[in-house]
Order: C-alpha cells, then structure tokens, then sequence
C-alpha cells in the first residue's frame, strides 16, 4: 500500500521575514517594511467600505505570505499610493502601475 505524500511544512518565520510585508505583482513580488505597510493600512482605513476588502486581504496575510491584490483592488491602491507619496512605497506605486495599465 503506498504511503500518501504529506506537505512539507512552511518554513518558520524569522525576525528578518516578519518586519516586511511582500505584495505580489505580474512584474514580480515587491516588499515594503512592515512600518510602510502599517502606514499604507492607516491610510486606506480612511477610505471606509470601498477599501475594505484591501484592508482585509493585506492584514490576512501579514507577514506569511505575499499579498495576492484583487484586480478590482489594484486601481485603488495605486491611486492611494501616488495620493501619499511616500517614497518608501515607490517600486510598489511602479509595479501597480504597470498592473493598472495593462489589466
């Protein structure tokens, strides 16, 4: 009878992984630090319902993994992004925009 394979467990997190968060976009994963998304998450709070399911999808994942944007969410966030204008979040305003202009 043949064994049943198991998942390989996830790695665990270390100090260095848990102070940044990763977005996944189609130009590759972009990581900000966990201080730029405490930031990005303060301001979309501001936003009310229409940004609610960013919120949700950005603080479910923490640190574990990337976080996967909804296409509908894409737009937003980007306009929030360049709304801001924080130059820690840059190379994920660039990313987004390529998203936004080709999706």
């Amino acid at each position: 009878m043949a064994e049943s394979a198991q998942p390989a467990p996830a790695p665990a997190l270390t100090a260095e992984h848990t102070d940044r968060a990763t977005f996944a976009t189609s130009s590759g994963p972009i990581v900000i630090s966990w201080a730029a998304r405490a930031h990005l998450l303060q301001e979309l709070k501001t936003l009310g319902a229409q940004a609610s399911p960013l919120i949700d999808a950005i603080e479910a994942v923490g640190a574990a993994r990337p976080v996967d944007i909804a296409d509908a969410d894409k737009r937003l966030l980007h306009a929030t992004l360049a709304w801001m204008g924080d130059m820690s979040l840059a190379a994920l305003r660039q990313a987004l925009a390529a998203d936004v202009a080709t999706g």
